[in-house]
């Protein structure tokens, strides 16, 4: 079976923080030994005082996690600067976690050492993988082709990237064992008898009239339908001017691949260097489909329910041990006050006495479909669900 201990606080002194996470799973573990643990914290906190604390109290724990701009769990709301923390125990699960150094420069071989590592740690197959990417200073969209390169196309790939302060203005931070790194990505590969199911959902809705993405490079969208791909914003809102970034925002792309119905989001921050071209936050497909799309709040806060509700019925009988939300950054700025409203509509659809522990990302990665590849998403909501058979 899995055995799941959850731990948050918001306290002020980090160590104070740290220690009644750590008490708050030891309790719930009730004496089980934990084989993994996840950190995730605020991006200003004291990041080697919090890794310490836990190796002061299980000395050579694995442990992967990173820094967020917005921690949630089943004992808590959102919360900012905060620390939560889980502890996995379990006789029939097997867990390997790994390093990959490097994501800027090289993002293929950063996944590939993280998997080997991982791999190392384990004598089962892996059944699954939960990663955490750099997105701040790469395309994280590079590092999961990498893991997919060095998994299998078709692996079950799901996480959120290592996040800063909205305005950016410190690194993301990752963490792996007792370190503290920036331009890395981290992996926990999950085997044995592991039962897992996801569901996800963004809220935006496309509007007005199709588009091909007709030249694009990485993450940078060149042309839409032959022209300057930031012609499409001002199209539909006017003239822009400096205010364009913030209408990224608002309007994310809806990205189509392939004649496909169903869509993910690709949301611009930024303009690029050549004029009229934008920078996206994860790879855009060059060919594929777009549309802009529009929110309301009430459609964001329901994308959680559905997301929680995807994950259920994909889990069938039985109640799941755990829940681990990937959530984005650009759906906490776009809810403002009614962050929790969205926390309340996902406990709502959840079994009420499963442990959940997440995090607020700079892009979440999940197959997009029963069967499909693997992507990174803006603005999305993930619910992975976690047991044994």
């Amino acid at each position: 079976m899995l055995r799941v201990g959850v731990g948050h606080s918001d306290d002020i002194d980090v160590v104070d923080a740290i220690r009644e996470a750590l008490a708050q799973c030891e309790q719930q573990l009730a004496g089980a030994r934990p084989k993994v643990a996840l950190v995730f914290a605020g991006s200003e906190l004291e990041h080697q005082v919090i890794l310490d604390e836990v190796h002061t109290r299980h000395p050579g724990l694995p442990l992967i996690g990173g820094t967020s701009v917005g921690e949630l769990s089943s004992l808590s709301p959102h919360r900012d600067d905060s620390v939560v923390l889980v502890m996995l125990a379990s006789d029939v699960m097997e867990f390997g976690v790994g390093l990959g150094r490097g994501a800027t420069r090289a993002p293929g071989e950063a996944a590939r050492a993280a998997v080997e590592m991982a791999r190392r740690g384990m004598t089962t197959e892996p059944r699954l993988c939960i990663a955490v990417p750099e997105a701040v200073q790469a395309n994280p969209s590079e590092q999961i082709e990498g893991l997919k390169a060095a998994l299998g196309a078709d692996f079950p790939v799901f996480g959120g990237a290592a996040a800063t302060t909205l305005a950016r203005t410190t690194p993301a931070r990752h963490f792996f064992g007792d370190e503290v790194l920036e331009d890395a990505l981290t992996v926990l590969l999950v085997g044995g008898e592991v039962r897992f199911s996801h569901g996800m959902a963004c809220g935006w809705t496309p509007i007005g009239a199709r588009h091909k993405l007709t030249r694009a490079e990485g993450n940078v969208v060149f042309e839409i339908d032959g022209q300057p791909a930031s012609e499409l914003y001002t199209s539909y809102v006017g003239r822009a001017g400096d205010e364009l970034g913030v209408l990224f925002n608002y309007h994310p792309l809806a990205i189509f691949e392939d004649g496909a119905d169903r869509f993910y989001l690709r949301a611009p921050f930024a303009r690029g260097e050549v004029p009229g071209s934008i920078i996206c936050a994860g790879a855009v497909p060059q060919g594929a489909t777009v549309q802009l799309t529009e929110y309301q709040r009430s459609t964001v806060v329901e994308a959680a329910a559905d997301s929680a509700r995807q994950a259920v019925s994909a889990y069938g009988p039985g109640t799941p041990s755990f829940a681990l939300i990937f959530n984005c950054a650009l759906r906490k700025s776009t809810l403002g006050s009614w962050t929790e409203k969205e926390y309340q509509t996902l406990r709502a659809e959840l079994p009420p006495d499963v442990p959940m522990l997440g995090y607020y990302s700079y892009g979440e990665c999940a197959p997009l479909g029963a069967g499909s590849e693997v992507r990174i998403y803006n603005g999305t909501f993930v619910t992975l669900l976690l047991g044994s058979p």
